[in-house]
């Protein structure tokens, strides 16, 4: 894999002028020309009205209804989770470009191994497929656990016999490296004698391929058909699997999971499966393993809403407990829906009429599953509900479910969701705050929470485009004889990312006429996301800024600068009248007045220039 840092831009924009990102992205969306764009319905929220557009001559894109924007690596990155390095490999591989090689040999030497070991388990995966449609004893297990032709084919499972090498057979006839076999868990090597005997690893079992967003296999998953132990069976931890990383169904999932914003998270292979069936598409399970901070930020990349639909048992209840605490460490709210005592979601949608009958179950839960889904709330709320029930329970239950409410608050990441978590417990409790605090012996240092407010303003917006256009951006130059004392032309955006990158581009005039010229160019993937959005939206639309709405934008913002300093030099006035010190206070007050009559030349002149 490249690193960031050591991607040249020679290979980033031979990889754009040698495809046209309306071709990559008509992979994913259908696309129609209107007038110099192309359009179409956005892959990344639901709509019914085409507001996604992709521009041809600046080759970006922009979706004018969730906001998401970029170049043609921002767009890979966006529609298949990709880190910005392993998007641009994806996008050379299939250009094949040849990205320069890495100074270190160990380096080189592990892409290379990594590489292989996708074609060495793909080949498996091709094995197992293939002997899963001869096998009749897995396709009527199959048929028992309620899986159908399709949902074989499309999760591309497979299965292996009880023969004890027929993979490693197979390998060794074809030539496959057996050592990197033996290292990905495909076969073992069983030396009891001089010569070495490999037998497979998931021999008597229906095997589970581990697909990634790329539809790179990563490793396999395999159920014993018989009363075996273990029942399942990983490929074990190396430098291609981890699962903790990874989840099941995650590939076939995707589509659905960015439609819908949302995913549902389950224990078991088979439930992923009989929910798919079932018409939950956006469903992946964990592989054998409770669900990770890395999951989370997997997930978090392609929904907004993660629910767990965990096993109605003490273990499910357990794991749920987990999903929820990790949450609470990412600032992000875990949704849960809660299956019936003892049963997991396979046993809710499938109804089997007899243990012995060789007829596929019946897919009958489907609505009471759909209601389960749309009763899901926030783990953390359903938590604190079941703690503050307990308060009434005596002096000792509510010391302890206040400690426990303590806990998860300390816990939880996000200020805001905190906050208003807050007041509703308060209110329950009949609390005041003060009391809260002195009970949760908070340190006095915590940060404040911040209110929530836009990204971005309308004035950001005009101001930010009006730059690209000659006439505004004198108008703008002009502005900094206007500004406060103090103060530089960056700061007239509300935005601190964006102060930030203005300043940036203030520091550096080559940068900034850049910027004018081509600023396309400056839409990139390692680019703050929200400044990358606002950036793209300005540029793929058609539209230019008029003077007169520009200059009231400026005015807007030019206005809110003067009320902010005029607001702080009151402030230092009334503590000088509190303090009782004339000095300073009459060295305030004539800073004061010069302010307010500095305010109003400004709007005079203002208005002077809108006429």
């Amino acid at each position: 894999m490249p690193q960031e840092g050591k991607i040249s831009s020679d290979i980033i924009d031979k990889i754009k002028t040698k495809v046209n990102i309306v071709d990559v992205i008509g992979e994913h969306v259908v696309l129609r020309k209107s007038g110099s764009q192309h359009v179409g319905l956005c892959p990344f929220h639901t709509e019914r009205t085409p507001s996604f557009h992709v521009s041809t001559q600046k080759q970006l894109f922009h979706c004018h209804g969730c906001k998401k924007g970029g170049d043609l690596i921002g767009f890979v990155m966006e529609i298949s989770g990709l880190t910005f390095p392993d998007a641009v490999e994806e996008l050379a591989d299939r250009l094949g470009i040849a990205l320069p090689q890495t100074s270190s040999p160990h380096i080189q030497d592990s892409q290379e191994k990594k590489k292989l070991a996708y074609k060495l388990n793909r080949f498996s995966a091709s094995f197992f497929h293939a002997h899963l449609g001869n096998a009749s004893d897995s396709i009527q297990y199959l048929l028992l656990r309620g899986i159908t032709e399709e949902t074989a084919r499309l999760f591309y499972l497979g299965s292996l016999g009880p023969s004890w090498d027929a993979l490693a057979s197979h390998l060794a006839t074809k030539g496959a490296p057996l050592e990197l076999a033996i290292e990905l868990g495909l076969i073992r090597d069983h030396r009891k004698s001089r010569e070495s005997h490999y037998f497979d690893v998931f021999r008597n079992r229906i095997i589970f391929p581990i697909v990634n967003l790329q539809g790179k296999i990563q490793g396999f998953a395999g159920r014993a058909m018989e009363d075996e132990n273990p029942k399942y069976l990983n490929s074990p931890e190396s430098f291609l699997f981890q699962k903790s990383k990874l989840a099941f169904g995650l590939h076939q999932a995707q589509k659905h999971i960015r439609e819908k914003k949302e995913i549902i998270l389950v224990e078991g292979y088979f439930d992923a499966l009989i929910m798919h069936q079932a018409g939950f598409s956006h469903t992946v399970a964990t592989c054998g393993t409770a669900m990770s901070l890395d999951h989370l930020r997997l997930f978090k990349r392609l929904a907004n809403k993660i629910i767990v639909l965990f096993d109605g048992d003490e273990a499910g209840r357990q794991a749920t407990q987990r999903a929820m605490e990790i949450g609470l460490e990412a600032g992000i709210v875990i949704f849960g829906a809660q299956m019936p005592e003892g049963l997991d979601p396979d046993d809710l949608l499938l109804h089997r009429k007899d243990s012995k009958t060789s007829a596929r179950p019946l897919l009958t839960g489907i609505e009471q599953m759909r209601a389960l889904l749309q009763g899901a709330t926030p783990l953390l709320d359903q938590k604190i509900e079941q703690l503050l029930e307990q308060c009434s329970q005596g002096a000792q239950a509510k010391t302890e479910a206040i400690k426990k409410i303590q806990t998860y608050l300390n816990q939880f990441k996000d200020p805001i969701g905190k906050s208003v978590r807050l007041e509703l417990i308060q209110k329950n409790l009949e609390m005041t705050p003060m009391t809260w605090r002195q009970w949760s012996q908070e340190k006095s240092e915590s940060a404040p929470i911040r209110p929530l407010v836009p990204k971005f303003s309308q004035a950001d917006r005009i101001l930010l485009k009006g730059l690209l256009q000659p006439d505004c951006f004198e108008i703008w130059r002009n502005a900094e004889a206007h500004l406060p004392p103090k103060m530089k032309l960056h700061e007239l955006w509300e935005s601190y990312p964006l102060q930030e990158f203005i300043a940036s581009l203030l520091a550096q005039p080559e940068r900034l006429q850049s910027f004018q010229e081509t600023p396309e160019a400056f839409v990139q993937a390692e680019l703050e996301s929200e400044i990358q959005t606002l950036l793209t939206e300005s540029l793929v639309s058609d539209t230019t800024i008029k003077l007169a709405t520009f200059r009231e934008a400026l005015k807007y913002s030019l206005k809110k600068k003067w009320l902010s300093y005029a607001k702080k030099i009151k402030m230092n006035l009334d503590l000088q009248l509190i303090r009782n010190n004339p000095q300073a206070e009459n060295k305030n007050l004539k800073e004061y007045l010069d302010v307010q009559k500095k305010m109003k030349q400004f709007i005079s002149f203002y208005d002077e220039e809108s006429g």
